[in-house]
């Protein structure tokens, strides 16, 4: 099951190339392999090819809210 929820960034590391976000308290840290696709937003009638992103900080800051897919079944604490 995937669930699309929006979160806030808090953090951006260019080093580790990874982004983390809080939902609800939830610390969510996302992989390069999760934002490597994204680039800025261009409307035109030009097609344009994009190179994967490197720098995380191109493309989101802290502050930012972003749609984040949760690609598990079910979401429960490490106790568990």
């Amino acid at each position: 099951m995937e669930k699309s929820i929006k979160a806030i960034v808090f953090k951006v590391d260019d080093k580790r190339r990874v982004i983390y976000a809080n939902y609800a308290g939830l610390k969510i840290i996302i992989p390069e392999s999760g934002f490597r696709w994204a680039h800025k937003r261009e409307i035109s009638e030009n097609r344009n090819y994009w190179s994967y992103v490197k720098r995380p900080s191109t493309v989101v800051g802290v502050g930012d809210i972003i749609s984040v897919n949760i690609k598990t079944k079910r979401l429960r604490p490490s106790w568990d």
